[in-house]
């Protein structure tokens, strides 16, 4: 072989070489795209079908939340708006008895007051002597029991056994200061028939209850007349029949004003009635007043 086809050779292998190599990388690069595209296209779809699945998911948790906020705030409105009728329906019987009770109470209130004047009567009598004076079969006990007698016939007294209709159904539609007052006032006004009582049956003072509890109820409504009521004791309670009157007036028409009771006010309240509870059962007036009784004499 001369040298002119070696050479040939040589170029001839050198271009088979290179065109192979250059095939190569081509459908190295073709082969590396081809799948770089098939991979990277099969993860997008899959991201893409994931993501798709989430935000169904998404969505449809989302439609659950806004049933349930729905559910809830309709439930919510529900109760509130049964819960505020039910409270105004309520409220508004609840009114009603009070206001049925207050009449009640001062209808009991102005029916008792015709008892006043036997209170008034008591002002001019100094009971202990009165009722010391009418035991016994001498002629002035004799004479203080027909007194005792004409008085209680005077007033009507035949037959009655109380101060009249009793309220006590309505006690709890009235506030504790307003009755805590009613019943001092009751037991004050009651405290003449009680007297009157023992009087023309002449069973003496024994027969009456302890007045210290009454007296002591009163100084708890009308704290200015403690000095009063510790120098006259049970002689000065006839003198404050009114103004237990007015006090418990001042009281009812407060509490028509739909206030609420401060604990001053409880704490009043049951202290009144705690003397109230020693106080026992009173019984209730002008002819002339005999001269051996009279004040001042």
């Amino acid at each position: 072989m001369n040298l002119v086809e070696m050479v040939t050779a040589a170029a001839v292998n050198s271009l088979a070489t290179v065109m192979t190599s250059g095939i190569v990388s081509i459908v190295v690069f073709v082969v590396g795209t081809w799948i770089n595209a098939k991979i990277t296209g099969g993860v997008q779809h899959d991201y893409d079908r994931k993501l798709e699945a989430l935000r169904k998911q998404t969505e449809q948790d989302l439609d659950r939340l806004r049933a349930q906020i729905k559910a809830r705030d309709e439930q919510v409105a529900a109760l509130r708006s049964g819960a505020l009728a039910n409270m105004a329906a309520r409220h508004a019987t609840l009114g009603e008895k009070r206001i049925e009770a207050i009449e009640t109470l001062w209808a009991a209130v102005v029916e008792s007051g015709k008892f006043k004047f036997l209170a008034k009567l008591s002002e001019s009598i100094r009971w202990d002597v009165a009722l010391d004076s009418a035991v016994g079969n001498s002629e002035e006990a004799e004479k203080m029991r027909l007194f005792g007698d004409s008085i209680w016939k005077l007033a009507g007294l035949e037959g009655i056994k109380d101060l009249g209709a009793d309220p006590n159904r309505v006690r709890p539609f009235v506030s504790p200061l307003v009755w805590a007052k009613f019943s001092a006032y009751r037991h004050v006004l009651s405290l003449p028939i009680a007297q009157w009582s023992a009087l023309k049956t002449g069973v003496g003072k024994k027969m009456l209850a302890d007045p210290e509890p009454m007296i002591d109820m009163v100084k708890s409504i009308l704290a200015h007349q403690a000095p009063f009521l510790d120098e006259h004791g049970v002689g000065g309670l006839p003198f404050l029949v009114d103004e237990l009157e007015s006090a418990l007036l001042r009281e009812v028409v407060e509490s028509l004003n739909d206030q609420e009771l401060d604990n001053a006010s409880v704490k009043q309240a049951a202290d009144i009635l705690a003397f109230a509870d020693k106080v026992g059962p009173m019984t209730k007036a002008p002819p002339e007043v005999p001269e051996a009784i009279k004040v001042g004499n």
